[in-house]
């Protein structure tokens, strides 16, 4: 199976991304960002492209992976299966 990585479908994915995120950030919302509570503010192009690559702006414990947050780390469900099944054989070697 060969995937499809043709410069036309890339630029459709990152336009869609792009319309998608346009709300990120509290932009989008009325009066979230600016000093009228009655103005809607809009994304300019660049902060738009800089939220479709990077969609967290830091690594802080509120935006960064919720997993690695510095007091606590979680693992995923496959992580989770793999490390039962490690300690299954482990088990099964010992005995």
């Amino acid at each position: 199976m060969c995937k499809n990585t043709t410069r036309a479908v890339r630029r459709h994915h990152y336009a869609r991304l792009k319309n998608t995120r346009r709300q990120h950030w509290g932009y989008g919302k009325q009066g979230f960002r600016s000093d009228c509570h009655h103005e809607i503010v809009n994304m300019s192009p660049a902060e738009a492209g800089m939220v479709t690559r990077t969609p967290t702006p830091c690594s802080c414990w509120m935006c960064g992976n919720p997993r690695h947050n510095g007091w606590e780390i979680k693992l995923t469900m496959q992580e989770r299966k793999a490390l039962e099944a490690y300690e299954y054989q482990i088990e099964e070697l010992d005995s």
